[in-house]
């Protein structure tokens, strides 16, 4: 009772500083949860339609798609006996899917209509990437400048060697991140003077180019960048180069901070509808182009489709988009990445397979670009891992892997989630290359290819590397770190290592570990 007491005063009294002190402060206190109707409590500017609306896709008559079986893991379909069943329960408000101009599927549900306009979030920034893009084509700005052109504060303290290349992806070393400090963001998301607070915010914690951190700050800095090196609103400047060259059948709202400031919240404001979505999706997928007029520069979708280990970023986003989603055949030889904003909205777009899917919806129940490739892969004509066995490597995951440098971890399987069905493993690192061993993680299976977590505060994966239908070895993915390190698999594991193994995980308190035999 005491802490229940407590904690009712600790709220009140943050209600009472919020509307004593802070304007920001009671818009976090007032609706707190981010909604797809945010457009209704911001105030909006409207980009309108085009005059000259574009055919961008026909309908097939049937609106099928294949057996949702063949590509949704049966621990995310909870039971579902139909795609609709699926796509209701799931909180999806709509579904379209796109192969070589036609559309093949479209759904709306959970009380959304077509004609209703929805905030994106943070694919957001993927059409704030691409204005700067074009701005980069018309030679208004370059990728290697820095931020305090524009920005003048942050010639003045380590902000100054931050340059328009590392906002574009994530590398900034600004003292931010989107999981990592929850009312950091939310001062962010609801503050009524975006230009003053990317002005005032001086914290840094990593040289530029050294450490991943995704950060809707680095977003609205880029907006406020690309503003002056335009000289024009954001708003006007999406409307002259993206939206009405698109032929986008309905307006645009591109929500802003207040009235009085009326800064465009470039890093995930705009409400847009779903055919609209898919039009971006499918001048992604043409390398640029509409109607054989090139829109944004081709080397834009060519670095989206490449995957790169370098030294400067991290491989798994580029230029405000995904590259990290399921692994069809090595993960350097995909092609496929995609947009994703809070509670699950998603522009996916794949390449090899011609293939755009656009999902939006109330709230994200799994990890949906664990589907969209499998999807993918099923329309191309193709088997993946949930329908063929041998598209499945995961009975040589576990075993004992080494680096270049002595560093060695273990890879056990753990069994069945007690909770939800899926397989998974646990991680040990050896830490001092004496297998005295540590658990780094348990790990879900992601696909035929890969294991990992998703946390709040951090992405890791290992990336299994297949040669001749056998595992050679893995990549470990650590997101916050911009480097990849190849360990070779040098044994299987005996079944007294994977017990002895997992009775240090029951020792550590896990106790719905299974042996599996």
């Amino acid at each position: 009772m005491r802490t229940k007491n407590y904690f009712s005063i600790v709220f009140i009294t943050l209600i009472f500083v919020a509307l004593s002190s802070s304007c920001t402060l009671v818009r976090i206190v007032a609706h707190f949860n981010p909604s797809v109707s945010d457009y209704k409590i911001f105030p909006c500017d409207t980009i309108p339609a085009s005059q000259n609306k574009s055919l961008a896709f026909t309908k097939t008559e049937s609106s099928t798609l294949p057996d949702f079986k063949t590509w949704i893991p049966a621990h995310f379909r909870n039971g579902t006996d139909s795609l609709q069943d699926f796509l209701d329960q799931s909180k999806t408000t709509s579904f379209l899917v796109m192969r070589n101009d036609t559309l093949l599927y479209e759904y709306y549900g959970n009380k959304h209509e077509k004609e209703d306009p929805q905030i994106i979030f943070s694919i957001t920034k993927g059409i704030t990437a691409m204005l700067t893009a074009i701005a980069i084509q018309d030679s208004l700005l370059d990728p290697e400048q820095h931020v305090s052109d524009f920005i003048p504060e942050y010639a003045l303290d380590d902000r100054k060697d931050v340059k328009i290349k590392h906002l574009l992806n994530m590398v900034s070393g600004i003292d931010f991140s989107d999981r990592g400090n929850l009312a950091r963001l939310a001062m962010l998301y609801y503050n009524r003077n975006q230009s003053s607070f990317i002005a005032d915010y001086d914290k840094m914690s990593h040289r530029p180019g050294t450490f991943f951190s995704y950060q809707s700050i680095a977003t609205q800095i880029l907006g406020n960048c690309l503003e002056k090196a335009t000289k024009m609103k954001l708003k006007d400047y999406l409307q002259l180069k993206l939206w009405q060259p698109l032929g986008m059948e309905y307006d645009a709202l591109y929500t802003k901070d207040s009235k009085k400031y009326s800064n465009n919240r470039a890093f995930g404001g705009l409400a847009i509808r779903s055919s609209d979505l898919l039009r971006i999706g499918k001048l992604l997928l043409n390398h640029g182009k509409w109607e054989g007029k090139q829109i944004i520069p081709a080397d834009f979708t060519e670095k989206l489709m490449k995957r790169e280990v370098r030294d400067d970023s991290w491989w798994g986003y580029c230029n405000s988009f995904w590259r990290d989603g399921g692994i069809d055949t090595h993960f350097l030889e995909d092609k496929d990445f995609f947009a994703a904003g809070f509670g699950g909205q998603f522009l996916y777009v794949n390449p090899t397979y011609n293939v755009v899917i656009v999902r939006q919806g109330i709230k994200e129940t799994f990890r949906w670009p664990k589907v969209f490739p499998r999807l993918a892969v099923v329309l191309g004509g193709k088997d993946n891992d949930v329908v063929d066995i041998c598209k499945d490597y995961s009975e040589q995951f576990e075993g004992v892997y080494e680096s270049s440098n002595g560093e060695k971890y273990e890879v056990v399987y753990k069994g069945l989630s007690a909770k939800t069905g899926e397989r998974q493993w646990v991680i040990f690192k050896d830490v001092n290359q004496t297998l005295k061993t540590r658990k780094l993680f348990v790990a879900g299976h992601f696909d035929g290819r890969s294991i990992g977590i998703y946390r709040l505060f951090y992405i890791s994966r290992a990336i299994f590397d297949v040669e001749n239908n056998s595992v050679k070895g893995m990549y470990y993915d650590n997101q916050r770190a911009v480097d990849m390190r190849y360990f070779v698999k040098k044994s299987n594991l005996s079944l007294a290592q994977r017990k002895e193994m997992l009775a240090r995980v029951r020792r550590s308190n896990d106790r719905k570990v299974k042996i599996v035999k």
